[in-house]
């Protein structure tokens, strides 16, 4: 039998047919392009570098997309990447050697659309819908989330985990079940030029150390506009909070400040309680239904008082400062063996109160806040409407708002 006379491929041929290979074979090379779908994980090995070709669409079913290598997502206006789960998908897992970048992709569906650990990544013009969280910001952790979209995700738009840190600018969140953005004990954590409609809360900052800077925001339409609780002390400045439920809520011994915000036709503009003392200054409050400014179970006296016993065990009626939703009172981490960190705590006890909210130098418009004749503030509700409220048979007397 003869031999077959087969030539060699010319050299521009052969480098053709090993690129359409390596562009078919992901897992040995380094382009997607077209249409795929995965069943259960597919992993970038670490060393490599995956790019995601303009209007790729990759489609999961179950599992994850492990990035421990480089993951490159480059989409463009016209041809948007898309990256598509089920429910049973738990979304990108990236804990890279080197930074991931995406830009012009779409990411929907499944449990998360992307989650970083000990990894570094960038988002820009992506658009995360439909997930349960959109982007999962966890320990060591850095990412920049520029003109990005959050919408429909059931949970959360993004959460930042204490240890992570979340730089977000020019980017809008709407429909988020629970917040468009939580910062979870995360001290690292600035939102510029941000747009928060429609979501249950606009941004949440909870939990000792949690640290958020606001600037130039909108919140417009949310159940709650802002939310610090547990010790959480954002800084607001130049923003737009209107026609939410509650403008902005300050509860269970958070603090932070507000400064130079728009603060109007809210259901009730700002809400202070269980032994909060944020600092307003230079706002503008306009046409806010209920209230101006509500003071609600807020009292320094209580607060001078209170031994860890009542922070931690109060609970049921006649307890307004006991933990909600069985959390600890006094909102402290525990350390491993159970017993109470001594680090990134509140101190047991906080001195120097006053018995008052600082709300001083702020524009109430025409009809500033009087006195009246029964000793009631104009849009003010505080201890001059409840004077008291009673704990363990005992009477404290509630804070009063400071406005000169």
């Amino acid at each position: 039998m003869r031999e077959a006379n087969i030539a060699p491929l010319p050299l521009a041929l052969a480098v053709a047919v090993l690129l359409s290979m390596a562009a078919a074979f992901p897992g040995h090379g380094k382009e997607i392009a077209g249409n795929r779908t995965y069943s259960g994980d597919l992993v970038v090995p670490r060393g490599e570098t995956w790019k995601v070709l303009p209007g790729a669409e990759i489609r999961f079913r179950g599992g994850r997309w492990i990035v421990r290598g480089t993951l490159i997502v480059e989409g463009t206006e016209a041809n948007p990447v898309r990256i598509v789960g089920d429910d049973a998908f738990d979304g990108l897992d990236v804990r890279g050697e080197a930074d991931a970048r995406f830009r012009h992709a779409v990411l929907s569906g499944g449990r998360r659309g992307a989650q970083l650990t000990g990894a570094a990544a960038g988002f820009r013009e992506v658009r995360f819908e439909g997930n349960g969280v959109g982007l999962d910001v966890g320990q060591y952790a850095r990412v920049r989330v520029d003109r990005c979209v959050f919408e429909g995700n059931a949970r959360v738009g993004v959460l930042v985990k204490r240890g992570g840190a979340a730089e977000i600018a020019g980017s809008r969140f709407s429909g988020a079940g629970k917040a468009g953005v939580y910062a979870y004990g995360a001290d690292n954590v600035s939102l510029r030029d941000c747009r928060f409609e429609r979501n249950g809360t606009g941004l949440l900052a909870g939990m000792a150390g949690a640290r958020v800077r606001v600037a130039k925001s909108v919140f417009h339409a949310n159940g709650v506009g802002i939310l610090a609780e547990k010790t959480a002390a954002p800084e607001v400045s130049g923003s737009e909070v209107t026609g939410n439920g509650t403008g902005f809520l300050f509860t269970r011994r958070a603090e932070g400040t507000v400064s130079g915000c728009r603060i109007e036709g809210n259901g009730t503009g700002a809400r202070v309680e269980f032994s909060s003392y944020p600092v307003f200054r230079g706002n503008v409050f306009r046409g806010n239904r209920d209230a101006a400014v509500h003071l609600r179970h807020q009292s320094s006296e209580w607060e001078g008082e209170a031994t860890e016993g009542d922070r931690d065990g109060a609970s049921g009626p006649g307890a307004p400062f006991g933990p909600g939703g069985g959390s600890r009172g006094d909102f402290r981490p525990r350390d491993g063996a159970g017993g109470t960190a001594s680090k990134g705590g509140p101190p047991g006890k906080r001195g120097g109160l006053t018995g008052t909210v600082d709300f001083r130098g702020n524009d109430w418009g025409e009809s500033q806040p009087q006195v009246d004749a029964g000793g009631s503030v104009t849009g003010i509700r505080d201890g001059r409407v409840e004077p008291y409220f009673e704990y363990r048979g005992r009477r404290y007397r509630m804070d009063t708002v400071l406005l000169k």
